[in-house]
C-alpha cells in the first residue's frame, strides 16, 4: 500500500542552483513510501514531515522475499543536464541508504544510485558528482554511470535501504541542492 505524504518543496531556480528544501513552504510535491510489499515482502516504513526535514523510518524484513524500504518522489521531469553535483544534508542511523534517480516507470529498467553511508545519527552534508551515480537493474550493477543525456531524462528521485538485511532504520533529510 502506498502511503502518500504531501511534502512542501521549494524549487529555487537560478543560473547555478535548484533545491528541494523539505523545511520550507513552497511548491508541493508528493513523496511516498514504496517498500518490498509490492513484491510480497513484509518491510515497513513511515514518512513524517517535520518543521525542517522529512524522516523515513521503519524496519526491513527479509521474510517472504522482502529486503528493501524506500521513499520516492512523484513522477515529474527533472531536467538536470546543466547540473554537475548534488549536495544533500541528512542523517541516518543503523543503515546505509542510496539516493536513486530513475529514467523509467518500469521497475526492471535501469536506474541510477549513489550510496549514502550511515552517519550514526550525526548530521552530514555530502556533495556528490552526478557522474558518480551508477546504473543498476534489479539490484545488479550494469557497468556504466549517469551521463549528460540521461541527466535530462530523470523522472523520479528516491532513497532506498541498500543493505539487504533485516533491522530497524532511520534517515532524516533536510535538503537536496543541485549545483552546476
Amino acid at each position: 500500500m502506498k502511503i502518500l505524504l504531501s511534502v512542501s518543496l521549494l524549487f529555487m531556480l537560478s543560473a547555478s542552483k535548484k533545491a528541494i528544501d523539505f523545511g520550507t513552504k513552497g511548491n508541493s510535491s508528493d513523496w511516498y513510501v514504496l517498500n518490498d510489499a509490492v513484491m510480497g515482502g513484509l518491510s515497513e516504513g513511515n514518512l513524517t514531515k517535520k518543521a525542517n526535514s522529512i524522516i523515513f523510518e521503519g524496519s526491513v524484513s527479509l521474510e517472504n522475499n522482502g529486503g528493501f524500504a524506500s521513499i520516492r518522489s512523484a513522477y515529474d521531469r527533472y531536467k538536470m543536464a546543466s547540473f554537475n553535483q548534488i549536495e544533500i544534508r541528512y542523517r541516518s542511523n543503523a543503515y546505509d541508504f542510496a539516493m536513486t534517480l530513475e529514467l523509467f516507470q518500469q521497475f526492471y529498467r535501469p536506474y541510477f544510485k549513489y550510496n549514502l553511508p550511515d552517519t550514526k545519527n550525526e548530521w552530514v552534508v555530502r556533495t556528490i558528482d552526478l557522474k558518480d551515480f551508477k546504473a543498476y537493474s534489479l539490484g545488479k550493477y550494469l557497468g556504466y554511470k549517469l551521463d549528460n543525456k540521461d541527466k535530462n531524462n530523470i523522472i523520479r528521485m528516491g532513497f532506498i535501504s541498500d543493505e539487504k538485511r533485516a533491522g530497524a532504520y532511520m534517515i532524516e533529510i533536510d535538503y537536496i541542492n543541485f549545483i552546476q
